[in-house]
């Protein structure tokens, strides 16, 4: 939600490849690798154990080199910001009506509307 919250604020993004970061950038944001944490499974239960994860050694330089061009090159940063505000602004217009479909549902208006129109 950071993501989406700083395109709406028209703020550039570096996300990572991992999970759902890409999408979250609604194609405005430059993306970046990160190799995983490793957590290994238990080999008594299956279960994950978090207390045997690892850290792998991260590629920091691209991460390094995208900031400094941010904020090195005043254009870029212009363009990247118009760029993310827009599809943020342009994401919420389109889900709009599905959103209120969806609050709707969840507060029962629409059955509330069906109950009164079957009074008359």
């Amino acid at each position: 939600m950071v993501v989406t919250e700083a395109a709406l604020r028209g703020l550039p993004t570096l996300v990572s490849n991992a999970g759902g970061l890409p999408e979250a950038g609604l194609g405005c944001s430059v993306v970046l690798p990160v190799v995983p944490i490793q957590i290994p499974c238990s080999h008594r239960t299956g279960a994950p154990d978090w207390a045997a994860r690892q850290y792998p050694p991260q590629q920091v330089d691209c991460w390094q080199s995208a900031l400094e061009h941010l904020l090195t090159d005043a254009e870029e940063y212009k363009r990247c910001a118009a760029a993310s505000r827009a599809a943020a602004l342009s994401w919420l217009a389109a889900g709009a009506h599905e959103r209120q479909k969806l609050l709707d549902t969840l507060c029962g208006v629409e059955e509330q509307q069906e109950l009164e129109s079957q009074q008359f």
